[in-house]
């Protein structure tokens, strides 16, 4: 039982390195290899992955971090920070790139609209379809009023300012005709590109990463997978990071619906050794030959077996924590018996 995950490594870093820095946790992840398609062949080196599909959420420094730690980008900017991860001579780096975004007017057009409330001068018009502009002119207006049979059916009338539409059976409104002039816009973007961060922060303070993100939160849920970010939490104090015991009480022994102990077990060892084969597509068909090859690995996955399993019968059976250290002496003590042990 168990399984090594790419989604546990944030979990598994911290499993293993308690008290690091938002600095070196990102430098941790940095170091991780993964592949989620292609497998490794079965004699390759321990070390071995596909590095055409890693991971890139693990190699954006403290941009990816905080993503992984599900903090808020409160920067509200209007550019756009986009981050290149590259290889260089076998490490991953960080390129940079922002979008800036500068609105382009057109040509004044005519068109019939249909809409609730009535469009009026200024509105900024945005149909389904189109560049969409400002209201410069209401020509002329109708007021239409569907009967009944009408508003029973899904027909859809355009709300001004907004790309939401309403069916009329839950507007009971009437439906205004208007033929207005629109200044036609739209939105073009250049591009700047930056090697470094300090070049970016010179230009863009607002994408600082200690600006951009509130890193003196507290704790929060490790957000790497929709599958496992439900029951791995993190904790910070004094700007150091830890894995939240919380965690702990909520792992099944192995994944079930969420990750499980035996898993985020298995994850550790496999970076602790750099063994990148088992963080491949399919690479817990080389568990047996790491278990093997690695005997430390081997004894604190069997050991992770058993506290897991031990603990959730303690649980299951409302057990108190002096039953619990009894009931794992005596399984002990049978167990070694049964084996020939002393």
């Amino acid at each position: 039982m168990g399984y090594p995950y790419n989604g546990l490594i944030p979990a598994a870093v911290l499993l293993d390195n308690p008290g690091v820095t938002k600095e070196e946790f990102a430098e941790l992840l940095n170091n991780c290899r993964t592949s989620s398609i292609g497998g490794v062949r079965k004699n390759a080196p321990w070390g071995s992955y596909g590095s055409r599909c890693e991971d890139k959420n693990l190699h954006r420094g403290l941009y990816g971090l905080a993503g992984i730690l599900g903090l808020v980008d409160k920067s509200n900017a209007p550019e756009y920070l986009i981050i290149v991860p590259y290889k260089e001579n076998g490490e991953w780096k960080q390129k940079y790139e922002v979008d800036i975004p500068k609105r382009v007017w057109g040509d004044l057009v005519e068109e019939i609209v249909k809409s609730f409330p009535p469009c009026k001068v200024g509105d900024m018009y945005r149909p389904d379809y189109g560049c969409g502009g400002r209201i410069e002119e209401v020509i002329e207006e109708d007021v239409y009023f569907p009967p009944d049979e009408e508003r029973d059916t899904a027909e859809e009338i355009l709300v001004p300012d907004d790309t939401t539409t309403l069916p009329y059976e839950l507007n009971q409104e009437p439906v205004f005709i208007q033929r207005v002039k629109i200044k036609e816009t739209w939105t073009q973007s250049t591009t700047k590109k930056f090697s470094s961060l300090s070049d970016l922060v010179a230009q863009f303070p607002q994408f600082d990463p200690e600006k951009m993100f509130d890193f003196s939160q507290k704790e929060g849920k490790l957000r790497t997978s929709v599958i496992f970010d439900s029951n791995i939490f993190w904790m910070q104090k004094d700007g150091k990071y830890y894995l939240d015991k919380a965690s702990f009480d909520k792992m099944p022994a192995c994944f079930c619906f969420g990750a499980g102990y035996t898993d985020l077990i298995l994850t550790a060892e496999a970076i602790r050794h750099r063994a990148w084969k088992l963080l491949t597509y399919k690479g817990g068909g080389h568990i047996p030959a790491f278990l093997k090859r690695f005997p430390d690995s081997n004894q604190r996955y069997a050991q992770a077996i058993w506290d897991s399993h031990t603990s959730l019968h303690a649980k299951a059976k409302s057990m108190s924590y002096l039953d619990l250290i009894r009931f794992r002496l005596f399984s002990k003590s049978f167990l070694g018996k049964e084996s020939g042990q002393d």
